[in-house]
């Protein structure tokens, strides 16, 4: 079964990008490559079109994310080439729908919808392997909910899998910046504020090989580095996608050697 995993190196971060249309402006595909929410890759139209990655070195991969994203309905194709001209295929996942998590809630809402946090559901995929490239192509199709295709952030990388699970007992949560008072007359007023999720893992058996692995993510991402991060990899279902964000660590907590074992806690909030 598999387990905890974490990306913390972005290939999409470093890589020179273009786009197959226009995109709006002030909505950019370079927006893909920024932590910040609000800024999104938005195109014009539904039309099939495609953004490209070119790196100056060869990398591995062995997971694609795309975060609040609008191709729900719509298809999505990652293709990698060992080259920068983008002739030499040497990974293709086809046109696999969008909408990769199924619906599982069995309450309506009494709107008819039991998934009202689809448009903010994610796009996962595992490659299944470990694939040395150049150069990669992500292509949408197909006709999506939405009237354009827009993204967030992207995320393509090779993950780390941890040797031994986080104890039972591992939240999800979820925090929120909006104001809240009482005026005189006793309404409770509110400011509605962004909602994001956080992860508090406590590793209780730390595998000496993933001690090493984790001083270096502590050490590499701090606080500042945004990473990939799924409890339940391939899972495949609601479970998976409720427990995969892109986030920081919250905290850089200590690793605690015990007798004969270390123990850590990992807290991540989402961006």
């Amino acid at each position: 079964m598999p387990r905890l995993r974490i990306v913390p190196l972005n290939h999409h971060d470093y890589a020179t990008l273009t786009t197959s249309a226009a995109s709006v402006t002030d909505f950019g595909i370079e927006h893909t490559q920024s932590s910040i929410r609000d800024h999104l890759w938005r195109t014009t139209s539904t039309a099939t079109q495609s953004f490209s990655g070119s790196l100056t070195a060869d990398r591995e991969a062995n997971s694609f994310s795309l975060f609040r994203h609008t191709a729900h309905g719509g298809d999505i194709q990652l293709e990698l080439y060992s080259d920068d001209a983008f002739t030499t295929n040497v990974y293709d996942s086809t046109a696999l729908a969008a909408s990769c998590f199924p619906a599982s809630g069995i309450y309506d809402w009494g709107d008819f919808n039991n998934d009202p946090q689809l448009p903010n559901a994610p796009y996962q995929l595992w490659l299944g392997a470990d694939y040395t490239f150049r150069s990669y192509r992500v292509s949408f199709s197909g006709t999506p909910t939405a009237a354009y295709w827009q993204a967030s952030r992207a995320c393509l990388g090779k993950a780390f899998e941890f040797t031994i699970n986080p104890n039972y007992g591992a939240s999800l949560g979820f925090a929120t910046n909006t104001d809240r008072n009482r005026s005189r007359g006793g309404s409770l007023r509110t400011n509605r504020g962004e909602i994001w999720r956080t992860f508090k893992f406590d590793l209780g058996w730390v595998d000496e090989l993933d001690r090493e692995t984790l001083v270096d993510l502590f050490a590499t991402l701090g606080t500042g580095v945004d990473f990939m991060v799924s409890m339940y990899p391939e899972d495949t279902t609601r479970k998976e996608r409720d427990n995969m964000m892109m986030g920081k660590f919250a905290s850089l907590n200590s690793i605690q050697q015990q007798i004969s074992w270390m123990q850590s806690t990992l807290q991540i909030e989402e961006n």
